[in-house]
């Protein structure tokens, strides 16, 4: 006599073949879209995101204006402090966010 296959093991091949054809494998191919290149498998990624935080306690600004921080000469030397272009600190503070490389300078 032939062996019989048992019922168990009918239903796991029923099983197997109907997740086949559904798709739901473990590895399905994804689908192709017109006009769009396929990212390298040794492709590195390039793009970030950044944000900006703000600490006031931090600020050197800040520390200037309050007295209770700061002695009485430190504060007059701050706001009398110029670049040799005539900058004063809170000028160039402000001049540390534009967006050009040249004013950053």
């Amino acid at each position: 006599m032939a062996p019989s296959k048992s019922k168990k093991t009918a239903k796991t091949n029923v099983s197997a073949i109907a997740s086949s054809l559904s798709g739901q494998g473990d590895f399905t191919r994804k689908k192709a879209k017109v006009g769009v290149k396929k990212v390298g498998s040794n492709a590195t990624r390039t793009d970030f995101k950044a944000r900006s935080i703000a600490l006031p306690n931090q600020s050197v600004l800040g520390a200037a204006h309050r007295n209770d921080e700061t002695p009485q000469g430190a504060e007059a030397s701050l706001e009398d402090a110029r670049t040799r272009r005539g900058l004063g600190l809170a000028q160039l503070v402000v001049q540390t966010r534009h967006y050009s490389k040249d004013v950053k300078r």
